[in-house]
């Protein structure tokens, strides 16, 4: 646990809840203009989120590489990396 708090602590440590209510997927945590999506579930190849605020980017939060977002008219689709070992999968979104 003291490794994950060290490499993700940021990501829930003084935020509060996200615009997401919890999912099958996960969870979503905000901190100012970033929304972190934790995804817990494996086999998860995209997740759909409902947002009424714009995103500017997605990136992977343990790696720094841009996952794929695309604005639908359901919200925002993120096409999830296929090789990640769960529950390490933190996508860090900016938004407006």
């Amino acid at each position: 646990m003291g490794q994950w708090m060290r490499q993700y602590g940021t990501t829930i440590k003084g935020t509060k809840a996200g615009d997401i209510k919890p999912q099958y997927w996960g969870a979503t945590t905000r901190r100012g203009n970033h929304l972190f999506v934790h995804v817990t579930r494996g086999n998860v190849p995209s997740v759909t989120l409902p947002l009424k605020c714009k995103v500017q980017s997605a990136t992977n939060f343990a790696t720094g590489e841009k996952v794929t977002c695309e604005k639908t008219a359901s919200g925002y689709v993120l096409t999830l990396p296929e090789h990640t070992t769960l529950p390490d999968l933190v996508i860090d979104l900016v938004t407006k």
